[in-house]
């Protein structure tokens, strides 16, 4: 798959579009807004400051000053499932989203992908929304391959990381398919089994209060996996050590696991971090994460994870969130309130050549008090 992979960079990548800026803000009725930078990962994709492009539910027309509501989900029911009548009875359960599988929030920026000039021989008719437009799935391999750049692991919870599928395995499921929307544009939706691999991977919380403590925790998230078993509302009455550790129902633990997609924003870092060699990527994260403040314990336990689940690249780009966009990506509500947060989150994307980066700071912070800490990550392993 190598091959395919760096073909699409110079060849395909022209064929399918992400349209959407990645910050929107409106000033005194001036529209501004600036594209989500990928030319640290991917060859530059086309600009749409100058054309009407999309922000969240927003139709924005930049040279006119337009901006209008269009519901970028209005064919997707609460459920996920589209609200569509299918050729194919079994396609019905079938659960879908828009966006770019790229990031592990519910609401990521812009309005996900669409296709340029789609040729609807190259498609096969699935059935017709319920407003009548005519769903094609996609069967154009120069399109395929990079969705599949995107999109193209299973997560395998015995195995604890993603599997990638074989792209002529790939092309033989319903795995992305394409309507003409009512503003023309040829959209993109992408079978939820297949684009989640944009999770917040494997989050993991220790509590350390100066006491034999019950605490509450509950996350903002859409959480998918979790251990113990994450019940409405979150979890509750959790016993916890000052060693660090919890028993929960009965069952002890050393901290509590979660996995799915924040309720907030996933900040831009695009263009910040570091890239790094890849006989030099492991003893570089260590080293990180004890500059970040993480014990060796919790350091151990980030490892043991991660390094099955990182790209394996000539080079990688390491990118750290501070807790302060942690908490705006998925927000802790923890009672009592701790004394001291440590909330550590890696982005770890593969390279094929190194880029220029912004360098960051990192920050170790002092443990006072109760202390919360969290490591987790980026969970989608690509470019292998």
């Amino acid at each position: 798959m190598g091959n395919i992979k760096k073909k699409l960079r110079f060849d395909d990548i022209k064929k399918v579009i992400v349209i959407g800026p990645d910050h929107f803000s409106q000033n005194q009725n001036k529209i501004t807004y600036s594209l989500e930078d990928w030319s640290s990962i991917n060859k530059p994709l086309k600009s749409f400051l100058e054309i009407p492009s999309y922000f969240n539910s927003t139709y924005i027309d930049s040279s006119k000053n337009v901006k209008r509501d269009h519901s970028i989900s209005s064919q997707i029911n609460d459920d996920h499932t589209l609200n569509a009548v299918w050729n194919d009875e079994k396609n019905k359960s079938l659960t879908w989203t828009n966006y770019a599988p790229d990031h592990c929030a519910v609401n990521p920026h812009g309005a996900g992908y669409y296709i340029n000039d789609f040729d609807i021989n190259n498609g096969i008719k699935l059935g017709k929304t319920n407003d009548g437009k005519i769903i094609y799935k996609i069967n154009d391999d120069s399109v395929l391959k990079v969705l599949y750049l995107e999109s193209n692991t299973l997560y395998d919870s015995k195995l604890e990381k993603f599997v990638e599928i074989h792209f002529d395995k790939y092309k033989e499921h319903l795995i992305s398919l394409t309507y003409k929307d009512t503003l023309g544009n040829w959209r993109i939706l992408l079978n939820r089994d297949y684009s989640s691999a944009g999770e917040c991977g494997k989050p993991v919380i220790y509590l350390y209060p100066e006491k034999d403590t019950l605490v509450d925790v509950s996350v903002g998230a859409e959480i998918t996996i979790s251990e113990p078993l994450y019940p409405k509302g979150g979890w509750k009455n959790v016993y916890a050590k000052p060693n660090g550790q919890l028993t929960y129902y009965n069952q002890k633990y050393d901290s509590l696991f979660w996995e799915g997609l924040g309720h907030g924003s996933y900040p831009n870092l695009n263009n910040f971090g570091k890239v790094v060699k890849q006989k030099d990527l492991l003893k570089t994260i260590e080293k990180d994460l004890d500059a970040q403040g993480l014990n060796e314990k919790e350091i151990t336990d980030f490892m043991e994870f991660w390094s099955n689940n990182l790209p394996k690249t000539p080079y990688v780009k390491v990118s750290w969130f501070t807790t302060e966009q942690m908490n705006k990506l998925a927000p802790l509500r923890v009672n009592p309130k701790p004394d001291t947060v440590i909330r550590v989150f890696l982005d770890a994307r593969g390279l094929y050549e190194p880029v220029k980066l912004t360098p960051q700071k990192l920050t170790k912070t002092e443990r006072i008090g109760f202390t919360l800490v969290e490591w987790g990550g980026y969970l989608k392993v690509k470019n292998k």
